[in-house]
């Protein structure tokens, strides 16, 4: 988020695990720039709670999910209670003009990547956004694979892509619905 913000791109850094988000802003203080932080998760539209419970593996917060099983560390799982809100939500609170930038969205929300897609469907009609997403499809259950690679189908107007790395060099391949990838690329097609 400081990298990005510092360019002078309009910068909101969403954490919702109370010591990562403590040390992004031990970040920001340290590296003053103008990054808009939001200490909550992201769920999809139909979450009705206004809370959910995330669990991070020991040695790994990185890789905190609300499934308790995503990525299983040799100890027992740090689980956190914390505050939730849909990306319409989040955007809307904000006041955006639509017209006035373009939007990129970085999606790794470890398993949740269906909800958040389904929180954000203002967002797509009126901002058009670009989408960086983490993939990683071989940490889902047959019926869950299934249920994210119909939400990204259903995203019509988007081209999916694979973004691939290779030292300092960026490059992108068509999106193979049988492999798992480090981050894909939702590009709305033009109109």
């Amino acid at each position: 988020s400081i990298p990005v913000a510092n360019l002078g791109v309009k910068t909101i850094s969403v954490e919702p695990v109370q010591h990562i988000f403590y040390k992004l802003l031990e970040n920001i203080s340290l590296n003053p720039c103008p990054v808009k932080t939001v200490h909550k998760a992201l769920v999809g539209s139909d979450f009705k709670e206004k809370t959910m419970t995330l669990f991070s593996p020991i040695g790994n917060s990185g890789a905190t999910s609300y499934r308790p099983s995503w990525n299983p560390s040799k100890g027992p799982n740090y689980s956190e209670i914390v505050d939730v809100l849909t990306l319409d939500q989040l955007i809307s609170s904000f006041n955006f003009n639509a017209h006035d930038f373009s939007m990129l969205i970085k999606i790794d929300v470890e398993g949740m990547e269906v909800d958040v897609l389904n929180g954000s469907r203002e967002v797509i009609r009126v901002y058009r956004p670009i989408f960086i997403m983490e993939l990683r499809i071989d940490r889902y259950e047959y019926a869950d694979k299934f249920l994210l690679l119909k939400t990204l189908q259903e995203l019509s107007d988007y081209r999916i892509l694979a973004l691939n790395g290779i030292k300092d060099q960026v490059n992108f391949s068509e999106f193979d619905e049988n492999s798992s990838y480090e981050n894909i690329l939702l590009v709305q097609n033009e109109k």
